[in-house]
């Protein structure tokens, strides 16, 4: 009962109309700072499978930022005019 009164209470704070914006103030930097380090941590985890004895996981198409909640696979159809526009 008080997880979910805190958890209303979050949510009338957030989208309370004489404040607007207060939420996303505090959470903004939050966000800013975790995206940072999960950036970093994508490089240093990719470094770490492409150079270490093993079989590298690699998927045809995840060559760039992929921000989805899923492992890709193979399946997926692959934007390859993106790709070649940012090569050239």
């Amino acid at each position: 009962m008080a997880y979910e009164e805190a958890m209303l209470g979050l949510v009338r704070d957030a989208l309370e109309i004489s404040r607007p914006n207060a939420f996303l103030n505090a959470f903004l930097p939050f966000q800013q700072r975790i995206a940072r380090l999960g950036s970093r941590n994508s490089v240093v985890q990719t470094t770490l499978k492409l150079t270490l004895p093993d079989v590298a996981d690699v998927y045809q198409g995840a060559e760039l930022w992929d921000l989805s909640l899923v492992d890709p696979d193979n399946r997926r159809p692959v934007n390859y005019r993106a790709r070649i526009g940012l090569l050239e």
